[in-house]
């Protein structure tokens, strides 16, 4: 995340995203993707894969955030954004004057195959009906995190 805000404070909100839109696209087993950091990876789920990642989604709890959970960031809380963003006459510019450039929701991450694998989605809005939603898939090497996958979603 930290990377596509590079100046400024990154901002998020501390309500956790849930796996919704990525529910379906997970379920089928197949995931895929890439970018410029990665190469186009595959990860097909096994049926236990699949069973774990169904019985997080069902048992799973709204994820509170803390502030700062990350070096030079804010949380927001959702109240505090809808009062920014749905009030007409403060929207988006008194965001991106006063807040930051945009903000990011993200998922608790769902482990498989024993904490090698890690799977969260990720929003990040710049402005009305300006963002994206995607589904990573992160791999231990080590004692590092890596992007193995990074699959698109949707755009706004």
């Amino acid at each position: 995340m930290r990377r596509w805000q590079d100046t400024g404070t990154l901002i998020y909100l501390r309500s956790e995203l849930s796996f919704s839109e990525a529910q379906n696209v997970i379920i089928t087993g197949k995931l895929s993707g890439g970018d410029q950091e990665t190469k186009m990876n595959k990860l097909f789920l096994t049926k236990a894969d699949n069973e774990i990642v169904l019985q997080k989604l069902k048992s799973r709890h709204r994820a509170q955030w803390k502030d700062s959970l990350f070096e030079n960031s804010k949380g927001l809380l959702r109240d505090t954004l809808q009062a920014i963003l749905y009030d007409r006459q403060r929207g988006w510019p008194y965001f991106h004057k006063n807040v930051g450039k945009g903000y990011f929701q993200f998922s608790e991450p769902i482990f498989i195959r024993n904490g090698r694998y890690a799977l969260l989605t990720l929003i990040h809005m710049v402005g009305d009906s300006a963002g994206y939603n995607l589904l990573f898939v992160y791999k231990k090497e080590g004692a590092d995190w890596k992007r193995y996958i990074m699959m698109p979603l949707g755009a706004w």
